[in-house]
């Protein structure tokens, strides 16, 4: 081998220490809130449920269909679209349905950040249906009503799931959780 070669080998692996070394040290930065200050994450994903309306099928449907294929009822059915609303202290921060994909999609996704003074805080969320959904369902409605406690430098994680509802996480600006 020569110099040139054993010299470019030295300097890419020196470059991929240098990158890997970027990649750690910035993937453990901590997460922190805006000085002195404190925040409320609401963070959650999940599967909305379906709404399915059944019917038996026309002669039109059927038309053209072998007889081992015709279906004896068509079903059709929408994702239940959430509406959701939280209240710091009183003051609404948002109200309205969730920002879905198009028609047919079931994802719910929440992702939303208050930022607040520390100190005791009254949290109100409800996550519920916009619109009568059929009892088959059960109750799709989810509230939350607590006064907290917000440290400087903190944020309180409101994490969601259609079994337990909303539980509630705190976060230190290190990015460990504790319950």
């Amino acid at each position: 081998m020569n110099d040139v070669s054993w010299t470019r080998r030295i300097g890419a692996t020196l470059v991929a220490l240098g990158m890997g070394g970027a990649v750690v040290a910035s993937s453990n930065v901590p997460w922190s809130t805006s000085e002195g200050g404190a925040e409320l994450r609401l963070s959650w994903t999940g599967t909305a449920p379906t709404t399915e309306a059944c019917r038996p099928p026309t002669e039109v449907e059927l038309a053209g269909l072998p007889q081992h294929m015709r279906p004896s009822e068509i079903c059709e059915g929408d994702p239940v679209r959430f509406h959701l609303r939280v209240v710091v202290d009183g003051e609404v921060f948002r109200s309205g349905p969730l920002d879905e994909g198009g028609r047919g999609e079931s994802a719910i996704s929440v992702f939303h950040t208050i930022r607040l003074e520390p100190g005791p805080h009254t949290v109100e969320l409800e996550f519920s249906p916009g619109e009568a959904v059929s009892e088959d369902l059960g109750d799709l409605s989810y509230r939350l009503n607590e006064s907290l406690n917000f440290e400087p430098g903190r944020a309180m994680v409101v994490e969601w799931d259609r079994t337990g509802g909303f539980a509630i996480q705190t976060e230190n600006p290190r990015g460990g959780a504790s319950s």
